[in-house]
């Protein structure tokens, strides 16, 4: 299977996670910042500085034209002069943008708590759904079928599968689905955090 493919398949396996769920409040602003203040938060100090958002976008090998920037964006949301972003204020400033954009959210459902499934929840959720032989370990072929993929494997399939079946045991465990799953989503964070830098004089004007 191509990445492309294996990401489709786990984005609709996370929708199907989320929908499946039992009716959760929708995260709030606060949530998404939490999240956010997690992630960036590299001195532990709960909350994030311009610093730690310019070290986070070079990371991911995004160029900031200036770093002033980010620190004019971080100063017009720091309500209490501390010179960092707080959980609050992070939270305050997402919210004002989601009001302001009812109807633009591009993010997946929640699952508990309006959290998004992990990528242990996604491993399981497909060892689940498409385990035909009960094996604890999807094959190739299952997740071909899985795919509705009537045709042969093709060698950029079976490539990728040996790449990710790490034991060599020709069928890919809750382990290490949950790696590869896992290196998907980091893959991604690069476009989240291009599309975060994007949105950032916005959310401060």
């Amino acid at each position: 299977m191509s990445g492309a493919t294996m990401s489709g398949m786990i984005s609709v396996q996370m929708d199907a996670s989320s929908t499946s769920a039992t009716t959760a409040a929708k995260p709030t602003g606060e949530d998404i910042a939490a999240k956010l203040v997690q992630g960036l938060d590299t001195d532990g100090d709960g909350d994030v500085s311009a610093d730690e958002i310019n070290a986070a976008f070079k990371a991911a090998g995004i160029e900031t034209s200036d770093a002033s920037t980010v620190a004019d964006a971080v100063k017009k949301l720091d309500t209490d002069g501390s010179g960092t972003l707080s959980t609050a204020e992070l939270g305050t400033a997402i919210d004002a943008k989601m009001a302001a954009h009812k109807g633009h959210h591009g993010h997946h459902g929640g699952g508990e708590g309006g959290k998004p499934p992990s990528a242990g929840d996604v491993a399981t959720s497909l060892l689940s759904s498409l385990d035909s032989d009960q094996s604890s370990g999807l094959s190739l072929s299952e997740l071909l079928k899985g795919m509705d993929q009537t045709t042969a494997a093709t060698d950029s399939q079976k490539s990728a599968f040996a790449s990710l079946d790490a034991d060599g045991d020709g069928s890919l465990n809750a382990t290490e689905l949950t790696s590869a799953i896992t290196a998907m989503m980091q893959n991604d964070m690069a476009s989240y955090a291009q599309n975060a830098y994007s949105q950032s004089a916005s959310i401060a004007a």
